[in-house]
């Protein structure tokens, strides 16, 4: 095999291994805190998402704490 091709399977693997997960991670949390702010607020799901873009971007820890916040409030 060509350099080009072995380089091109490493960074297939990577992006499998490593960025698809973490991004599944990042829905996973993303469509719990949207869950997390409707259960609160009777707000449409375009709402709640837009909420969590505005405020929290990509950063995971925050969307946890926001999750852990409005489960908190609830009980």
């Amino acid at each position: 095999m060509t350099s080009h091709v072995l380089y091109l399977a490493v960074v297939l693997v990577r992006t499998i291994q490593d960025d698809m997960r973490e991004e599944s991670r990042y829905l996973c949390n993303h469509a719990q805190a949207c869950a997390a702010i409707k259960d609160i607020i009777e707000m449409p799901d375009v709402g709640a998402m837009r909420i969590l873009v505005i405020h929290t971007g990509k950063n995971n820890t925050i969307l946890m704490e926001i999750i852990y916040v409005l489960s908190r409030v609830q009980h």
